[in-house]
């Protein structure tokens, strides 16, 4: 096998631009050239609405009445429009109902989202999910490398093993030079259909695709009949629930209290939402994994429909047309809203009015 270098000099040279990626994030953060809402801006739209979650952040001040942040099963999941128009209703004033999603569960990241946003904005209520029976990841987000530059929120990663910190630098040091590059090219999209539409939705993804690549077709399906009570975790309503005991991972762990602690601290009130995936269609209970309450110490409502009460009376192939794989499309985006909001605004209306 022939050497790996010709010459002595050869791998010095190696040697020294491979020390100059390792040390380029150090040297990114020190010079201040890489501004948050400029990298939100860079992230390309298949991976979340995050030009749109950048321009929430840093260009828009009014104050948030509910605040849905999660990943693509709530940001697909939830018709935010409908809980606005009749949050305003119930209010008797222009609300304002937002969501944050993208692809891809990370607790670190909705935990960034949180303290950013609320550096800025007031938030009445949060609105978030869980994670569910299949995300037990002890590794950073896949797509962290493009929005946690070295530098910002090192703080809470503190208390982190250090082999995930080792993990998350690495994630730093191939998104560098990505950095690099856009500081030189100026490289921010322009805002696109896409975000257009974002925009007009609330931030929520109303997608259009029929079930594992089957045509989309058009389903109105009236909602269950429920009183909003049942739909909340409570001792009369915990036959509707099921907590299945199964325990987080560390990384999930730490962010989620990083998370409560910031909405503790910060006054928001917390509630958890449930959105059934397709696999779960005839469930008779509403599954999560604990008590959240009880495992934070926080008072944070969970909300909820047991799937077969969602699907009551529908045969599979109409239940296949509100999902376009595990997640909801459009159809079951608007059934799972319309049940669920009267328990939404329930929950708004005794915990985020309290504290105001």
């Amino acid at each position: 096998m022939d050497p790996p270098f010709t010459s002595r000099w050869q791998a010095y040279g190696f040697a020294l631009v491979l020390a100059f990626f390792l040390v380029l994030p150090a040297g990114l953060a020190r010079s201040g050239l890489v501004r948050r809402q400029d990298v939100y801006q860079r992230i390309p739209e298949k991976f979340g609405a995050f030009s749109y979650i950048g321009h929430q952040i840093f260009d828009d001040s009014s104050d948030i009445d509910i605040l849905f942040l999660g990943s693509s099963v709530l940001w697909s999941g939830i018709d935010t429009p409908h809980v606005q128009y009749q949050l305003s209703r119930q209010l008797g004033r222009p609300a304002n109902v937002i969501t944050f999603g993208s692809n891809w569960r990370g607790e670190e990241l909705n935990y960034i989202l949180l303290s950013e946003v609320l550096q800025r904005r007031k938030v009445r209520m949060l609105v978030i999910t869980m994670p569910l029976s299949h995300q037990s990841t002890n590794l950073p987000h896949p797509q962290s490398f493009r929005w946690l530059p070295y530098g910002d929120n090192e703080a809470a990663l503190r208390g982190l093993p250090l082999r995930i910190r080792l993990a998350l630098y690495g994630e730093q040091v191939l998104g560098a030079p990505r950095h690099v590059l856009g500081i030189i090219r100026s490289d921010i999209q322009e805002k696109t259909d896409f975000y257009h539409a974002l925009v007009s939705l609330r931030g929520a993804y109303r997608v259009e695709g029929g079930y594992l690549g089957a045509p989309f077709v058009l389903q109105k399906t009236k909602p269950p009949e429920l009183s909003a009570r049942s739909m909340i975790y409570s001792p009369e309503a915990q036959r509707f629930f099921n907590f299945t005991q199964q325990p987080l991972s560390p990384y999930q762990m730490h962010f989620l209290r990083l998370t409560t602690e910031l909405a503790r601290r910060s006054d928001v009130p917390v509630a958890i939402l449930n959105i059934p995936l397709s696999r779960q269609r005839r469930e008779a209970a509403v599954e999560e994994r604990m008590h959240w309450s009880e495992v934070f110490g926080l008072e944070m409502p969970i909300i909820g429909v047991p799937p077969a009460t969602l699907f009551r009376g529908m045969t599979d192939s109409e239940i296949n047309r509100c999902f376009y794989d595990e997640h909801m499309n459009l159809n079951g985006s608007d059934l799972l809203t319309r049940t669920l909001t009267p328990a939404i605004l329930t929950v708004y209306e005794e915990h985020a009015r309290r504290s105001q």
